[in-house]
């Protein structure tokens, strides 16, 4: 019994001593957004599989950040050689020789360097840049002396631990097919993903071209129409010149037979005029003698800026003025008394007497 129990612990012991098959290779992949320190390293790239294209058009910088004559136009594509940050923004080299920097933001497409055990990528949007790390681990290898011995031990420990190591042996490569049953669907994801935003990219960019053949032909059209409108509006402008002097020449015509009647009409009514002042002055003078609140009317003169009616105090067209139908328009150009206003149907009027006889203000100017 001594013997067997003394067995059985070497056995364990064994075991325990004994180091785990070399574990595989395993790849952690953490994605963060790229951080923002100051740093002078530069960082060369895998060259040709490293490619961006420009989502703003501005101007390169040179190595210490400074402001270039070089533009990048926007949908430039260009091969990235080197990374660097400037006051915490990541910026790419599309020179080996370092000479022109952009920054990463204003940039889509992806970037990949190493640094040390390290592979990063830099995927950028347009928008905003993702920055990738992958690293891999390795496990350190026992001797196969150690393999034999455990062998030779777990051979001496009894049925018992046999039947458990089996089953410890079964869960463990259920654990294990189970990992890579998850390695594999993680793979098939990511190759998937990488296949839908390829097909994005290439829908996009082939967008973008269609935009600006579009903006390219609207320019044209565009050009086309203001040379023609340039070449209708020249047209027409020369007819209005000539219309113009015809209706000038027309205009001046009616002025002078306007003033003809205007001398003649100025004359009448001035006689009217007299008239009226002298039966204003009569009903003026009965006026004050009945009210004293009420003041004297001051008559004003009034020139006409058009032909105007002759209205009563309802502001309907009078059939005689002066005792003639011929007067019940004042002509263009005719300076008469206006003797007070009056609203009439909300619109302002000068009497030319009141009570009786008024013309529309706005159709008047005050004479100089």
């Amino acid at each position: 019994m001594k013997l067997s129990r003394k067995l059985v612990m070497v056995s364990a012991a064994a075991l325990m001593s004994v180091s785990p098959l070399a574990a595989p290779v395993v790849n952690s992949t953490v994605a963060q957004a790229a951080t923002k320190k100051s740093s002078n390293t530069v960082h060369k790239t895998y060259g040709k599989n490293s490619k961006v294209t420009v989502t703003k058009g501005q101007n390169f910088v040179n190595e210490n950040g400074k402001k270039t004559s070089k533009k990048a136009p926007k949908g430039g594509e260009y091969i990235i050689w080197d990374v660097k940050e400037f006051d915490g923004e990541v910026y790419y080299s599309i020179q080996t020789d370092l000479k022109y920097w952009i920054p990463a933001v204003n940039t889509k497409g992806s970037v990949q360097y190493k640094t040390g055990s390290t592979t990063v990528t830099l995927k950028t949007d347009g928008k905003k840049v993702v920055q990738t790390e992958s690293s891999a681990k390795k496990t350190t290898k026992k001797s196969d002396s150690k393999k034999e011995t455990a062998k030779k031990s777990t051979k001496e420990t009894s049925k018992k631990t046999a039947k458990s190591d089996k089953k410890e042996a079964k869960t463990t490569k259920k654990s294990e097919s189970k990992a890579d049953s998850k390695k594999e669907s993680a793979k098939k994801s990511t190759k998937e993903t990488s296949k839908k935003t390829a097909k994005s990219d290439k829908k996009e960019a082939k967008t973008t071209k269609k935009s600006e053949s579009k903006s390219d032909s609207k320019k044209e059209t565009a050009k086309k129409s203001t040379k023609e409108t340039s070449k209708k509006t020249a047209k027409s402008d020369k007819k209005e010149t000539k219309a113009t002097k015809k209706s000038e020449s027309k205009a001046d015509s009616k002025k002078e037979s306007a003033k003809k009647s205007a001398k003649e009409t100025s004359k009448k009514t001035a006689k009217s005029d007299k008239k009226e002042t002298k039966a204003t002055k009569k009903s003026e003078s009965k006026a004050t003698s009945k009210k004293s609140t009420k003041k004297a009317i001051k008559p004003v003169k009034i020139t006409a800026t058009k032909k105007t009616p002759v209205v009563d105090k309802n502001g309907k067209k009078v059939k005689t003025y002066m005792g003639s139908k011929k007067y019940t328009i004042i002509g263009k150009g005719i300076t008469v008394n206006g003797l007070g206003t009056k609203k009439i149907d909300g619109k302002t009027y000068y009497a030319l007497q009141p009570d009786h006889y008024y013309v529309l203000a706005s159709d008047f100017k005050t004479a100089k």
